[in-house]
């Protein structure tokens, strides 16, 4: 899946190749676009990756996951195996059928807020 910011770039790139090169000139626009290619798998491979949330089992069905900017969650799970989500930031606290979707919710709440911290 493509994102926004992909695409952006390949248009940008197919308009740089289109402006700057003489028609008939396959060679040099072959060498040009591969080094379009290359420059843009750099900017790519430059790009910040979100870590993921490490889980350790604290107390009997309760779980933590610290970030490494003082925000945390917790997840309990009742004896039914349906869970029940919280993070430090004091919200009302999320329920989920299963630990894993608890999981997938907190992991995408912490993405989100590295995002907006980052300005992506």
């Amino acid at each position: 899946m493509k994102t926004e910011s992909t695409e952006s770039l390949s248009i940008k790139r197919a308009n740089i190749v289109d402006k700057y090169l003489p028609a008939r000139d396959e060679q040099r626009y072959y060498q040009r676009l591969e080094m379009h290619e290359e420059l843009i798998d750099l900017i790519n491979s430059h790009s910040p990756k979100i870590k993921q949330l490490k889980w350790v089992e604290v107390y009997k069905s309760i779980f933590n996951a610290d970030t490494s900017f003082k925000y945390a969650y917790e997840i309990h799970v009742n004896d039914d195996g349906s869970t029940i989500l919280f993070d430090s930031s004091n919200r009302k606290p999320k329920r989920f059928t299963n630990l894993k979707d608890a999981q997938s919710a907190a992991q995408a709440d912490f993405e989100r807020r590295v995002k907006r911290c980052l300005d992506l």
